[in-house]
């Protein structure tokens, strides 16, 4: 659907003023800051707005100028001049609602879209904050929900204004008939704003605590998505679903007790505007009574009375709703615009663009002690370490510490003097954990800025050139979500390769190799010092090929016999190391240039030119199917709702009718008394009105709720289940925002769903046949004319809405993929400074989400617009009709009066149901994308038979992720009762995908498999809660005793001595565990899940070099008493094995034990002879 330019929303963001936050802003301070800035929007809108509430008021005023001065005296042309009037007052109405309402939702988006900035822009800077933010689902919720639910705190100055600007206006026009009738409603006004502060309190509370169970559960669901791989290994899908379901338990807790808080602020508000209502018919049937008011004007009282309960009905909800909502979600934007910044200071120098000497005298911090280091421009340093010490070093290095002690400098001035990222473009420290993000090869090694050169050299350098022939898009392949659709060789690769692009003065390198076999370990040392050049590299590893090209080898371990390290002076582990590249340059294969890209031969300016495959949408049927077994068993509940509704409703309809009557008892003389009991039947009708709407939508917000908990648990139990490349293709985030956003949108406008359609069909229905017992030529005259209107505009509607609001959730997934990209990888985005790189693709995500929210709101303008045409002509056919009526001697000037009222009446009813309809189109769009991935297809791997006299037995096996390119090419694999398998080979051959074959993560395109097996992989995740709750995913039932005992039996008994022992909180929001703790951590896994076949894939290199010791302690113990397959690149692990296997592109091509083969003139032989060169 093409859209008019003034109706879309403008390309870039629009500014807005800024809102001030700093360590005394409360989150009252911070709604009001909101709401105060986008005056440019606001404004205009506030305008339009009240000209929209002005048309509004004026139109029962008209209605009763008509009826007195046209149908009461027959006169035909002040008939046509009234209904002129009404169609002039309708156009002023659509038009002023249809761009006041676009100009406050653009002064929404555009505060909402400045709040998400700020807080994608504190938890990515640069200088980091101190503490830890917490789970990026939990930040993920606060940037999307909570900031969402902040900023319609603007809509306060808009809607609200123009419903307290008709409230005024009727107060004004009330003046002039009557001085009380206006004094109760400018005292009534102010003392409705009182009773609605004073009942939002509960709901503030309320709506505080369920927001942030809600974020607690979407960020449970995140964490659990980023462990996917791990679950699927060790088959603890379901109980990661159970933990998923605690949290969404919890979660529903909280949104039933606000639905308790939200029903009683509902219920005591209509009762007060009830009353007010009330009041103000008691005293104009008594000044009409004493005749200080014609029959005339109270007509015109009677019409406005009616009137004013729409605005204040929907004043109470815009104003004191949204207000309470805001100031939950302001607390917990707070709690990330306030976290405190990282204790290192900096400046704002530049350094100079050429080579220098990084100094480091006298450096004492953590577990550095004294320590002295120079390394002067072009010089490569070696540094061994222990992962503590590795760790503080490279803290101060990246500018995110200060030493308690001595100095650090680079080019002669202290690192404190320097901006932080411009620091951090001169000294380029690589986490040894680098993460790669959405996008192809080409925009991770180019990171945006890197010269297209430098990348053709850096690729080349980092051994990548394989990675590019074999991959089928060349340098525009697409690496996944992390890198995911990537052996863990190709990964590092490429993340060395993008480490070199940038041409760092000094770059400094943690364990660059730990997931590559030795031979392209060794290509890379060759190639690694003279991409380098002349700028300085410090290399922290244990790894001898790259220590052989250093000029010189510093070690900071302790207690290692040697040269004293703190002298600076050179300490070669083994001189005879120098002389690797040389003697081993006869053995590695050529190098062979990589190819380009066929597609782009540029470096892009932007990293949007990925593809990502989203998760499936549901049919309409599968979606009501869904509905059906959700609501299963709870038809009693949905009948009682329906029931207080509709009692609601008929209750409400007392006032229309009492006002009706009120006119008839004054114009026929029926009494004081009467008038006192038609203001009694009034008030009456408003109590019982509150009572029954009160718990109906109680009763309506519980049933949907209870409903959107069952079908968000099945959907994340069904998303844990999905096929690994399905999930990795779509990223976490699609499936993230589908349990957060898409929810989230569902839960807002579901509960009133039922309350709408109950309330508005009753009242719709009984006002039509109260219209047809006055006369049926009223109701048939303006169902002729109005039903036709209505039926086109669903029509259109129909056709233009859905499309839109899946366009819209679309852009929320990339919106969330984005943000959780950025987060899990924030060492990274620090590292290489892309803070602003990445803040800036959130904002074009979140300014991409506003777009589409945009055109959304224009269909619903032209929806409403369409209304009004029908509304104009319903009420100038009750005129018409009327008129005749009157003329005629067929009817009376109070039924034409009472007939104008009741379709008065129907205008509430009427939108609410339009308005439901467009309400229905958005949840609509949402829940395909629910469903869409409780129908899809999951993972269930075909049932294996136990293989008798082995533990597993793979024959003929084939696998392909792309058609044409196999991976694994008719391999066949026997595996026995407890023998230990390696297999190895260079990155790409296909162990990975063999390995999760062999375990039953993957099913063979071709062969069988027999046997059940654990999978550990090199993609170690910490899972977000206590240290027993990371074990027991995979034995609820464990004790505490076996708890213990599997973590001493892997070497971790350093975290039974945490805090709180196995209650220590770990992983995001707890204890930081050191990569060898994290490791050991899911080894434990291995041996309480106690599998027959445990297979490790490369599950100790995450590490790095130094822990390589007790890691290969804990992959033993791991596989004591049972059959294991090593995934292997460091051989030493592999030649304590069985038996040796040796793939080469997706095929076996050597295979035996370790001394037959290290004997043997094959690719075995050559990769040993490599990896022992300057080991002991």
């Amino acid at each position: 659907m093409r859209l008019p330019v003034l109706l879309q929303a403008p390309p870039e963001p629009i500014p807005v003023r800024p809102i001030r936050i700093d360590a005394d802003t409360t989150p009252r301070r911070l709604t009001l800051r909101v709401m105060a800035a986008a005056p440019r929007q606001v404004v205009p809108a506030s305008i339009l707005l009240v000209m929209h509430q002005i048309g509004e008021s004026l139109v029962p005023v008209i209605m009763g100028f008509a009826i007195d001065q046209a149908v009461a005296t027959g006169d035909p042309v002040r008939l046509a001049l009234c209904v002129a009037l009404l169609g002039a007052d309708f156009a002023l109405l659509s038009f002023s609602y249809r761009f006041g309402s676009r100009f406050g939702l653009l002064g929404i988006e555009a505060v909402q879209h400045r709040l998400r900035t700020l807080v994608a822009d504190r938890l990515l800077d640069p200088a980091g904050v101190k503490g830890r933010a917490g789970l990026p689902g939990v930040s993920l919720s606060i940037a999307a929900s909570d900031v969402n639910n902040l900023a319609r705190a603007v809509s306060i100055a808009a809607w609200p204004v123009g419903e307290l600007a008709a409230v005024i206006l009727c107060g004004t026009v009330l003046m002039v008939l009557s001085w009380e009738l206006g004094l109760i409603v400018l005292i009534g006004v102010p003392l409705l704003l009182l009773i609605m502060d004073r009942a939002g309190g509960p709901l503030r509370r309320r709506s505080r605590d369920q927001s942030a169970l809600a974020a607690e559960a979407s960020g449970k669901a995140a964490d659990l998505l980023a462990g996917y791989r791990v679950l699927s290994g060790l088959g603890a899908q379901a109980a990661a679903a159970d933990r998923y379901r605690r949290a969404s338990r919890d979660a529903l807790d909280g949104s039933l007790h606000a639905a308790g808080a939200q029903g009683v602020y509902t219920g005591s508000m209509n009762l007060a505007s009830g009353l007010f209502v009330a009041g103000l018919a008691l005293v104009a049937g008594l000044r009409a009574w004493n005749g200080d008011l014609t029959v005339g004007q109270l007509i015109t009282v009677v019409g406005l009375t009616q009137f004013i309960m729409g605005p204040l009905g929907s004043f109470s909800k815009n104003a004191g709703t949204i207000w309470a909502a805001a100031l939950a979600s302001a607390e917990r934007v707070l709690s990330i615009l306030q976290l405190p910044p990282h204790e290192a200071a900096h400046g704002d120098a530049e350094p100079e663009a050429v080579d220098g000497k990084l100094s480091l005298a006298g450096v004492r911090t953590g577990h550095l002690d004294g320590l002295d280091l120079d390394v002067a421009p072009g010089e490569c340093v070696g540094l061994r370490a222990d992962p503590a010490a590795a760790a503080d070093l490279a803290a101060l290095l990246s500018g995110s510490a200060e030493p308690d002690a001595g100095a650090v400098t680079w080019q002669g001035r202290p690192f404190s003097d320097y901006e932080l990222e411009a620091l951090r473009r001169s000294v380029l420290v690589v986490p040894h954990h680098a993460a790669l993000f959405d996008g192809s090869i080409l925009d991770n090694v180019g990171l945006l800025t890197a010269r297209r050169e430098a990348v053709d050299a850096a690729l080349d350098a980092a051994d990548c050139a394989e990675i590019i022939e074999a991959a089928p898009d060349g340098l525009d392949t697409q690496v996944g979500e992390d890198g995911l659709r990537l052996s863990g060789g190709q990964r590092q690769r490429i993340a060395l390769a993008r480490a070199l692009a940038q041409e760092p003065p000094l770059l400094v390198l943690q364990d660059p190799t730990t997931a590559v076999d030795s031979v392209t370990e060794s290509r890379i040392a060759e190639r690694l010092r003279a991409a380098r050049g002349t700028r300085s590299t410090l290399l922290i590893t244990d790894a001898p090929a790259l220590l052989a090209v250093c000029d010189r080898v510093i070690d900071l371990r302790p207690e290692t016999p040697g040269d004293d390290p703190a002298d600076g002076g050179p300490v070669r582990d083994d001189p005879a190391d120098g002389d690797l590249a040389e003697a081993n340059a006869g053995e590695l294969p050529p190098r062979t240039a990589h190819r380009r890209s066929s597609k782009r031969d540029r470096m892009s300016d932007k990293a949007t030119g990925e593809t990502r495959e989203t998760l499936p949408l549901a049919t309409a049927a599968q979606v009501r199917s869904e509905v059906r077994l959700a609501l299963k068993g709870g038809t009693w509940k949905v009948v009682g709702v329906v029931v207080l509704l509709t009692a609601g409703s008929a209750a409400g309809l007392a006032t229309p009718w009492a006002l009706g009557a009120l006119v008839d008892a004054v114009a026929e003389t029926q009494g004081t008394e009467r008038i006192w009991l038609l203001a009694a039947t009034i008030a009456a009708g408003a109590l019982f009105a509150a009572l029954f709407d009160g718990l109906g939508q109680v009763g309506a917000t519980r049933l949907v709720e209870r409903v959107l908990a069952s079908t968000r648990e099945r959907m994340v139990a069904r998303g844990l289940a999905l096929p690994r490349a399905a999930l990795e293709r779509a990223g976490a985030g699609d499936l993230v925002s589908r349990a957060g956003d898409d929810v989230a949108v569902i839960a807002e406008a579901a509960p009133y769903v039922v309350p709408a359609v109950t309330g508005s069909a009753f009242t719709i229905a009984t006002t039509v046949v109260g219209i047809a017992v006055l006369d049926w030529r009223f109701a048939v005259t303006a169902l002729i004319l109005v039903i036709p209107v209505y039926a086109i505009t669903l029509r259109w509607h129909r056709r233009n809405a859905p499309q839109i609001y899946e366009a819209e959730r679309a852009a929320m997934a990339e919106r969330a993929q984005h943000l959780l990209a950025s987060l899990r990888g924030i060492e990274t985005v620090h590292a290489f400074g892309l803070s602003r790189a990445h803040a800036a693709r959130i904002a074009r995500a979140s300014w991409a989400v506003t777009i589409w929210a945009v055109r959304a709101r224009t269909v619903v303008n032209g929806f409403f617009a369409r209304i009004n045409l029908a509304e104009f002509l319903g009420m100038s056919s009750i005129l018409v009709v009327g008129f005749w009526l009157v003329r005629e001697g067929q009817g009376s000037v109070g039924a034409a009066t009472t007939a104008m009222l009741f379709f008065l009446r129907l205008f509430g009813p009427i939108n609410e149901l339009m308005f439901v309809v467009d309400e229905l189109q958005s949840s609509l769009a949402s829940m395909r994308r629910i469903v869409g991935v409780i129908h899809a297809d999951k993972f269930t791997a075909t049932e294996r038979p136990q293989p008798e006299g082995a533990a597993a037995d793979a024959k003929g096996i084939r696998f392909e992720y792309l058609p044409g390119h196999p991976v694994v090419d008719d391999v066949s694999l026997r595996i026995g009762p407890t023998e230990t398998v390696a297999l190895v080979g260079s990155s790409g051959a296909g162990k990975s995908t063999l390995a999760a074959i062999v375990a039953g993560v993957l099913d063979p395109g071709a062969g069988t498999v027999a046997g059940s097996a654990a999978l550990v992989t090199q993609e170690v995740h910490v899972f977000d809660g206590t240290l027993r709750e990371n074990l027991d995913l995979v034995k609820p039932d464990a004790t505490d005793d076996e708890l213990e005992a599997v973590l001493r039996r892997v070497g971790a008994e350093s975290l039974l001595n945490l805090p709180d022992g196995l209650d220590t909180g770990i992983g995001d929001r707890g204890v930081e565990l050191t990569p060898a703790q994290a490791q050991s951590l899911a080894l434990a896994r291995v041996v309480l899940l106690d599998p027959p076949l445990a297979v490790l894939d490369e599950a100790t290199s995450e590490a790095g070099s130094a822990d390589s010791a007790a890691l290969d302690h804990a992959a033993a113990a791991a596989l004591e008493g049972r059959a294991g397959l090593l995934v292997a690149h460091r051989l030493d692990q592999a030649a304590r094995a069985d038996r040796i296997v040796v793939m080469e592109k997706g095929r076996i091509v050597e295979e035996g034990a370790h001394d037959d083969l290290a004997n043997a003139d094959g690719p075995y032989a050559r990769a040993w002879s490599l990896w022992t060169r300057g080991r002991s």
